[in-house]
């Protein structure tokens, strides 16, 4: 009995013993996975020598996307803002994670990483600089993407082609490793080069713009620079703009339609189009079309149309490479408060003192030269001839900043932008071919512009704008709106006042702008102008509203948001470049030219004319950036 009761000690024992070491591995493996919601061990990037997420989490196959947005080249030095991103159609996916590190050719670390919001964490070991997600930024229960975006320095001297590496996780967030997707992608930069947008202040070249008095009339207001280089454009007297009365000329013909036609803007949202994210970047632009006529625009008030268009705003988790059906319970991103709409500076305003500056494009070399009317003059090498101008303040310090849209398949166009606060380089993948970027802007009221395009013809005749909002968006939804119909033609604007760019177009088939006020959803239709007419909406009022605005056989046709009345300008020829924006600074649009090289400002505030020499013949005046 004495043995058979030892026998039973003795089981009992090794019974609890399994149990406990059970008990201790289970415990050690839930921690694991708790763990990797807070960013993986060190050397799971796939890099030489390194591991991926497989080392812990199982091998499956995936029909998701795993890519890094990096530029194509780097300057020693420079500060880059870098995007990680998920894109997957496989609902159950619903935990994300990455870990990312960036070697030169030898296979040691190149450059530092930092964090610009939460949902990242920097670490360092084995030699190496790593950035993942944190414990906020791998976002349970998210479905369709997930992205990241922090900032790499490169290394401060030219150490040749750097390669990141980057592994990914798409996770079903069921507490174990079983059903995880395990991605890999690298991204290779080049040293130095071109090809891609740079940051390279030079010294002054030959034919760099210049500040020089002219001949102007009297009360003209010059400044005399301190000395005049050569190559100097001239200034021919004849083709000088004239000040008129601002009186509508007499037996002026009209354009009234009887009629709204029927084909509205409409809300259809079957198969939505997509856009894929990338991270290089080539492509050619296309020219801006400009045009005369000699009918005026009339102002004529009609009811509302029937069939009036109706504006639907939905949105996606991410673009995708493939069109689907608009998933139910969309995700969108509605702000979850409303700014104080405030007057901002303008998308030429680069020294934030509240004037516009005189600034052009020098398409063959590349170069931003800006003569600031408090900062002075800089020269800023960024872009390529065939990139589209897109200055606008993205980073919410009020000072407009450098930025081109180059213009490239779904997986490869791009924004670039030069940050003024920070100093670094942005780039959002963002449209495709044949897109019109001229609706950049504010689209969510947070006092930073947002990446935007209009696609016509997106579905069928259907139009779309799409938009990625700034404000409460850490993943980049992208926001897509229905509105308008092949051949119309997208006009930016705050029409409402409220701080946000509202869904505008002009219908040439009708001459009408259809324009939905994103206050409260009301549809306006404005008779005015005719297609051939060049388009220049801006707050001439200074109600901060934008106004219907054209330019037809040098006079300047403006609807006044503020009163409803008209105004005419005549100032400028049909062969002159239009450069509209607020020079004075009393926060109203001022009517503008740039004529080979001279400019011709009527300021609003005192009525008078303000000439100045500032760039060639062929050059591009960057405040008719969104001239159409």
């Amino acid at each position: 009995m004495k043995l058979n009761i030892k026998s039973i000690k003795v089981v009992a024992i090794a019974i609890f013993t399994v149990i406990a070491v059970l008990a201790f591995i289970f415990s050690g493996e839930t921690k694991k996975v708790q763990a990797d919601s807070d960013g993986p061990p060190i050397g799971r990037t796939g890099a030489p020598g390194e591991t991926t997420c497989t080392s812990c989490h199982s091998q499956n196959a995936g029909s998701g996307q795993f890519n890094i947005v990096a530029p194509a080249n780097y300057v020693p030095g420079q500060t880059y803002v870098i995007q990680v991103q998920h894109a997957t159609a496989d609902s159950s996916r619903t935990a994300w994670g990455f870990e990312l590190t960036a070697l030169n050719g030898t296979n040691t670390a190149a450059g530092t990483f930092a964090n610009i919001t939460a949902v990242t964490r920097t670490r360092t070991g084995n030699g190496r600089n790593y950035i993942e997600q944190s414990g906020s930024g791998f976002f349970p229960g998210q479905t369709g993407a997930a992205s990241w975006s922090f900032n790499w320095t490169a290394p401060a001297t030219n150490v040749g082609a750097i390669t990141m590496y980057a592994a990914g996780l798409q996770g079903d967030n069921d507490g174990n490793d079983s059903g995880d997707q395990t991605y890999t992608k690298t991204a290779a930069i080049q040293a130095g080069g071109l090809s891609t947008p740079t940051n390279t202040p030079t010294n002054t070249p030959t034919n760099t713009p210049t500040l020089t008095a002219t001949n102007t009339p009297t009360n003209t207001a010059t400044k005399t620079p301190t000395s005049t280089p050569t190559n100097k454009p001239t200034l021919t007297a004849t083709n000088t703009p004239t000040l008129t009365p601002t009186n509508t000329p007499s037996n002026t013909p009209t354009n009234t339609p009887t009629n709204t036609a029927t084909n509205t803007p409409t809300s259809t949202n079957s198969n939505t189009p997509t856009m894929t994210p990338a991270f290089t970047s080539t492509g050619t632009a296309t020219a801006t079309v400009t045009a005369t006529a000699t009918n005026a625009p009339t102002m004529t008030p009609t009811n509302t149309p029937p069939n009036s268009p109706t504006a639907t705003v939905t949105a996606t988790n991410t673009p995708t490479v493939t069109p689907t059906n608009t998933p139910a319970n969309t995700p969108t991103s509605t702000p979850t408060a409303t700014p104080v709409v405030t007057p901002n500076h303008g998308f030429s305003d680069f020294d934030g003192d509240g004037r516009a500056d005189s600034g052009v494009f020098r398409p063959s070399e590349g170069y931003w030269y800006l003569n600031q009317s408090t900062g002075g003059f800089s020269a800023v090498q960024w872009g390529i001839a065939t990139d589209k101008l897109t200055p606008a303040d993205f980073d919410g310090d009020n000072k407009a900043d450098i930025a081109v849209w180059r213009e490239d398949v779904a997986t490869q166009a791009a924004y670039y932008i030069l940050q003024s606060s920070t100093n670094t380089v942005r780039t959002e993948v963002f449209g495709q071919t044949g897109d019109d970027p001229t609706i950049t802007g504010d689209w969510d009221g947070d006092g930073k512009a947002d990446p935007a395009v209009f696609r016509d013809s997106a579905i069928g005749s259907q139009s779309y704008f799409f938009y990625r909002g700034s404000l409460n968006n850490p993943t980049g939804i992208v926001t897509y709106r229905a509105w308008g119909t092949t051949g119309d033609r997208a006009m930016r604007g705050d029409f409402d006042g409220d701080g946000k760019m509202d869904l505008a177009v002009f219908r040439p088939s009708n001459a009408v702008w259809y324009i939905v006020e994103s206050l409260n959803g009301v549809t306006r239709y404005e008779y005015w102008g005719l297609p051939t007419d060049k388009f220049v909406p801006a707050d001439y009022d200074g109600d901060l509203k934008t106004d219907t605005a054209i330019f037809r056989n040098g006079i300047w046709y403006i609807k006044q948001s503020s009163n409803g009345q008209h105004v005419n300008h005549q100032w400028g020829l049909d062969t002159d470049l239009l450069a509209p924006a607020d020079y004075d600074g009393d926060g109203k649009t001022d009517p503008a030219i740039y004529r080979g090289g001279t400019w011709y400002m009527w300021m609003s505030s005192s009525g008078s004319i303000n000439t100045r020499v500032f760039g060639l013949a062929s050059d591009k005046p960057i405040a008719g950036a969104y001239i159409k």
